[in-house]
């Protein structure tokens, strides 16, 4: 009998003098491979299609559109994470399936997603960093509207970007030269970097996007309440800066639902220890859990571009141009001048 599963299982209520073997996993491993398969072919492929155009496009857009705004280097930087995140999603769902295991490179093929896992905690942490900077920034403007030119300069912004960049990238560097391989020998220091460079970072960047955007909420009803007394503002200025606060709230308030799955296993895991992965009885659970978690992230990933495309008019128009579309009706307009 192995002892460290079952002072594993001690620690669960109830089954101090019940010895592990005779227990059956919560889940079995059937109920696991039939969610696999569902969660792969519903939400990940389709993820990964809707992922990488939304995601390409909005780095060409926002390419194209410069970098004069410090709000287009943001949601370009996002973009970019967000489209590592689909790919890498992809990746690991694809070489977990249940059907490579009985084959003989089975187990390589799943050291393979262990190994692609690593780096998908990078880039969601980074896309995390992200909103909680867009977050941030959107809400000093609101509160120092005055300053925002030296408080918020191109700059500025730039280094603050740069910094998460870097952050970031030498995380990943962190994660695969450190312990060496095989990732999957070293439980406690990938234990160790998980919680302080991933989990704390981004349960921290969840709970300021969440408090940013009730205020940013906050300060947009009340504008718009006294903008609707007022007779003296610049009513186009006004609603630029309304969309592009409109902007910020649809991606944060996506952020918060999407993330919630994943902060709430954190959190969970923290209340209750002995849901882990050395837990053979809520092992199956905790995958479907996460499993759960990161198909919201996903979902996160893929639909920014739609509240781009709604909400900027310059956007819009950018894409629309770059992509060919609406060109029947500009042309259509201008056959109809020329005949006038």
């Amino acid at each position: 009998m192995n002892g460290t599963s079952e002072d594993v299982l001690a620690g669960l209520p109830g089954n101090k003098t019940i010895p592990w073997t005779f227990l059956k996993p919560l889940v079995s491993l059937a109920t696991l491979n039939m969610y696999t398969y569902g969660e792969f072919f519903v939400v990940n492929i389709p993820a990964l299609f809707v992922g990488f155009f939304t995601n390409t496009a909005n780095i060409v857009v926002y390419c194209n559109m410069g970098f004069s705004e410090s709000s287009n280097v943001n949601f370009l930087v996002l973009s970019v994470f967000d489209l590592f995140y689909t790919i890498l999603q992809f990746l690991i769902r694809a070489f977990y399936l249940p059907v490579w295991k009985s084959l003989d490179h089975g187990p390589f093929l799943v050291y393979i997603s262990h190994c692609f896992s690593l780096a998908s905690t990078v880039v969601i942490c980074g896309s995390a960093m992200m909103t909680a900077l867009i977050a941030t920034e959107r809400c000093v403007c609101v509160v120092f509207p005055l300053k925002v030119k030296t408080l918020l300069s191109p700059k500025r912004n730039l280094c603050l970007t740069m910094t998460i960049v870097a952050y970031h990238v030498a995380f990943v560097i962190l994660l695969y030269a450190d312990p060496g391989p095989p990732y999957d020998a070293h439980p406690k220091k990938m234990a160790f970097y998980y919680i302080s460079l991933y989990v704390i970072p981004t349960t921290i960047c969840y709970f300021i996007v969440l408090l940013s955007t009730i205020f940013l909420i906050y300060k947009l009803r009340i504008n718009q309440q006294w903008r609707k007394k007022s007779a003296t503002q610049s009513g186009k200025t006004s609603g630029k800066e309304d969309k592009l606060v409109k902007t910020i709230v649809a991606i944060c308030t996506l952020f918060i639902i999407c993330s919630f799955p994943n902060v709430s296993v954190f959190i969970t895991q923290i209340i209750y220890p002995a849901l882990n992965y050395s837990n053979p009885y809520l092992n199956n659970v905790l995958l479907i859990m996460f499993g759960v978690a990161l198909n919201f992230q996903a979902i996160s990933s893929s639909v920014n571009f739609f509240f781009y495309y709604r909400m900027s008019s310059k956007f819009n128009k950018t894409f629309s141009t770059l992509y060919g579309f609406n060109t029947n009706k500009r042309s259509g307009g201008q056959e109809g001048k020329a005949s006038n």
